[in-house]
């Protein structure tokens, strides 16, 4: 794989916010996980973009960002932890049990893409009026009562198409799970 050294400036800046906003949230998220205290978990997000970007140059195109990206935050963790931990007895865990939770991390995230890649082949077998229920219900939030009056249909009704159709993607989700 190519590194993106030879790459204009500009491109290359396009490229790293563009792959810095598509996982910024799960980037949060394993932070957190690792550093529950909130503004710690902020700083070394921050301080770990810094990083990211200055070394943006070795990251290979095509490959993984959120994992190097990962690998970076992890280095940054482990560096604050020895930091902070000289200071304080504050953190109880060694190195190793951050390693062992990051392993896992990566396993439940694997599990949780590729559930929400097979729901979404379910959702897109459906008909395009359950689509938009489903979409107008759990991806914009409306009330039962505001996605009955999109479609046209009465409470009772869209309860009962949202309950059946419900019904039909676990079912979708576990043939295909099986059929994977």
């Amino acid at each position: 794989m190519d590194t993106i050294e030879n790459t204009s400036g500009e491109d290359k800046s396009e490229l790293f916010i563009t792959l810095l906003s598509e996982h910024e949230r799960a980037l949060l998220r394993y932070v957190l996980v690792m550093l529950p205290n909130v503004t710690d978990a902020e700083d070394i997000l921050q301080e770990s973009k810094l990083v990211m970007w200055r070394h943006f140059s070795k990251f290979e195109q095509g490959s993984n960002f959120k994992a190097w990206a990962r690998k970076i935050i992890f280095n940054r963790i482990l560096a604050f932890r020895k930091k902070k931990g000289k200071e304080s007895n504050r953190f109880i865990f060694s190195d190793q049990f951050y390693e062992v939770i990051e392993n896992n991390i990566d396993k439940n995230e694997e599990i949780r893409d590729s559930q929400n890649s097979t729901l979404l082949k379910c959702i897109n077998k459906l008909p395009h009026h359950h689509k938009e229920m489903i979409h107008l219900r759990y991806n914009k939030g409306h009330e039962i009562e505001e996605v009955a009056q999109e479609v046209n249909k009465s409470v009772a009704a869209s309860y009962k198409i949202i309950a059946r159709v419900r019904e039909i993607l676990r079912d979708c989700v576990r043939i295909e799970g099986i059929m994977s």
